[in-house]
């Protein structure tokens, strides 16, 4: 019956030398053309047929168990390779994945620090800019009274009593000083007015009262010279110290900028790497899932039913179905 059955059926072949299967790949012989007794007769025909029948059904049974179960053995080390790997990973792609995300909240902690640092440096070169501005108006303003206060001495000094007159003009502008206090403006006025022309000569009580009023006039002023120059040397005092607390505040807030740059240009690209490492192990673990799954189905369904309907069959049936040649 088996004479002819050497059509290949999902993989499996039993053909007229015996029983062949092409089971994962290799063809396997069962056993040979021993029940081959031939005979001129319907019946002895038969009777060789059926021997061969029997023969081989119960060779294809057993071979075909054999195969299943020595290749189980096999399979399963493969598929406990596979798992191994599977849960590697998993457990890898579950670390890439935590990496990155923890990596994500690093870097945007640092963006948030850049943002933070970038934010008080702008605002502290614009405090430093007002401060500067005012620094150049006040001692603007303490140099050019200091200036006015010490010309105006000079003058007060150097003016005989016959020429009181020509230094009157330095000591008025001092009533335009801005700095000037107005108690000291005040007796600038006074001694201005007293000192006014009368259109005679000045007399020796009238040029020594002028002297003494002078005089006063000058301690005045040199005390108040002093004072503003004392006050100026306090404010380039502040203006160094707010400088220099700019420049190392700058440095600092740089120093921090630059650190926080890198390190997030860092954990940026290992972001990136980490993300890459879970596709590239999602892909992996793909494949060898799919090799695992398509090694597990190995002896296609279709093979199996045609196997097992041929040894379901009475190897006494003189129509035992057979498969045809192609």
């Amino acid at each position: 019956v088996l004479v002819n059955f050497s059509r290949q059926v999902g993989g499996h072949i039993l053909n007229n030398e015996g029983c062949q299967f092409r089971f994962a790949g290799n063809v396997h012989t069962c056993c040979g053309r021993d029940a081959s007794t031939e005979s001129d007769s319907v019946d002895g025909r038969h009777g060789s047929e059926r021997h061969k029948s029997k023969r081989c059904r119960g060779c294809a049974n057993g071979c075909f168990q054999d195969l299943v179960r020595n290749d189980s053995e096999g399979q399963d080390h493969r598929h406990h390779e596979a798992n191994d790997k599977i849960d590697k990973l998993e457990a890898d792609i579950e670390k890439y994945t935590v990496d990155a995300a923890t990596l994500g909240d690093e870097i945007a902690a640092h963006e948030a620090d850049l943002a933070a640092w970038t934010g008080d440096l702008k605002a502290s070169a614009a405090v430093r800019s007002i401060e500067r501005d005012e620094f150049d108006k006040m001692h603007k303003d303490y140099s050019e009274s200091v200036s006015a206060l010490e010309r105006a001495i000079a003058v007060l000094k150097a003016t005989s009593k016959d020429k009181k007159q020509a230094s009157l003009l330095q000591v008025r502008e001092l009533t335009n000083v801005n700095m000037i206090p107005v108690e000291a403006k005040n007796t600038l006025n006074a001694f201005l007015q007293q000192s006014a022309p009368s259109g005679l000569d000045v007399a020796a009580p009238e040029a020594n009262a002028y002297e003494f009023q002078a005089q006063g006039i000058v301690d005045m002023l040199t005390k108040l010279a002093g004072k503003f120059e004392d006050e100026r040397t306090d404010l380039e005092k502040e203006e160094t110290n707010a400088r220099h607390a700019f420049e190392m505040l700058s440095q600092d807030l740089k120093a921090q900028i630059g650190q926080a740059t890198s390190a997030r240009t860092e954990k940026s690209e290992a972001k990136a790497k980490a993300l890459q490492a879970a596709a590239d192990a999602k892909g992996d673990l793909q494949d060898t899932t799919t090799t695992r799954d398509d090694d597990s189905n190995i002896i296609p369904a279709e093979s199996k039913k045609v196997i097992d309907a041929f040894l379901a069959q009475d190897p006494d049936d003189e129509n035992l179905a057979v498969a045809a040649p192609e």
